[in-house]
């Protein structure tokens, strides 16, 4: 992984559960917030945005940032809480209404 990854400027890292849900990361190949700490440790990026939180979490997304450790030199991006897609209008999916041309 070093190899790969080292010398990384901007590390995009999913940080799927917290430390505690460790065995759901497990269970499903998933990051928790120590696997991150370890990997942020290995390769110092400049920058660290984690990303891919489990939805269990959207109203607890403080509790990941609090987990995550960069070493001197890292700094943690944050992304906004939840972004919801804009819904589809009708005249988005008229087409699809629409019966099929004979």
């Amino acid at each position: 992984m070093e190899a790969f990854l080292g010398g990384v400027t901007l590390l995009c890292s999913e940080c799927t559960f917290l430390a505690a849900d460790a065995a759901k990361a497990r269970a499903s190949y998933h990051l928790c917030s120590d696997d991150l700490n370890e990997l942020l440790g290995k390769l110092k990026p400049r920058f660290l945005l984690p990303m891919h939180l489990s939805k269990g979490y959207l109203l607890r997304t403080v509790a990941l940032y609090d987990e995550l450790h960069p070493p001197e030199g890292t700094s943690i991006l944050r992304l906004p809480n939840h972004i919801v897609p804009q819904p589809l209008m009708a005249a988005d999916v008229e087409e699809w209404l629409r019966p099929p041309l004979q």
